[in-house]
């Protein structure tokens, strides 16, 4: 019997990254940021999974610590929090991708941030979509609930114009002229860049801190 909803913590290794080697999430650390990605959309697909042995979960929970250390009680005062670095292909595609109407919830505990990282110097990177909800299909009255969570991009070129990425992108399906992913939940979190939201259908927001100048909604309805 499965628990519902199950919890993930990203500190949990979760990812085969060698026959028989499992990783987790790795706070703080640049050089991890391949990996962490390759950990994050693991974890999804096992909360998503459909098969007997692993789920379905029936809305899952996936924790992000917010303390890179163990503290004593009180705490000391010198913890920075978790940062989590991902890194794309650099191709503008999306950091993560998310397929499965199964509804989840993205939660940061502490002082927790999703770091969109880009290697110093690589002039050809191309930035794209930290999270792409593909999910305007089929029912997902659950959604998607972003929760107490800090999004980091690297600085934008304002003159540049709106950047065509953002921290969650709704994307509709093909031929769609309105209506992307139902019920998506943005609640306590810091977006410094677009929140791009194409078609978004029974959208909902909570205490949401956004840059308003990088706000960018397109064929909203609710």
């Amino acid at each position: 019997m499965w628990s519902q909803p199950a919890i993930f913590n990203v500190l949990d290794p979760w990812y085969e990254a060698s026959p028989g080697v499992f990783v987790p999430m790795i706070p703080n650390s640049k050089m991890d940021a391949p990996t962490n990605t390759l950990v994050l959309q693991e974890i999804i697909n096992l909360a998503q999974a459909s098969d007997d042995q692993s789920g379905p979960y029936y809305g899952a929970i996936i924790v992000f610590p917010g303390h890179s250390q163990p503290t004593e009680q009180g705490g000391t005062g010198e913890d920075s929090g978790g940062e989590y670095y991902l890194q794309a292909a650099g191709d503008g595609s999306a950091l993560i991708s998310i397929d499965s109407n199964w509804p989840i919830r993205f939660l940061g505990t502490g002082s927790a941030k999703l770091v969109y990282y880009i290697p110093p110097g690589d002039q050809t990177f191309e930035p794209g979509d930290m999270f792409a909800l593909n999910t305007a299909a089929g029912d997902n009255t659950g959604g998607m609930t972003f929760e107490d969570l800090t999004f980091a991009y690297p600085p934008i070129n304002e003159s540049a114009g709106i950047p065509n990425y953002a921290a969650i992108h709704t994307v509709p399906n093909s031929g769609m002229t309105g209506g992307g992913a139902q019920n998506v939940r943005i609640i306590r979190c810091v977006l410094p860049i677009a929140l791009s939201v194409f078609g978004l259908n029974k959208p909902s927001s909570a205490v949401c801190f956004t840059a308003p100048s990088t706000m960018r909604v397109t064929q909203a309805r609710a």
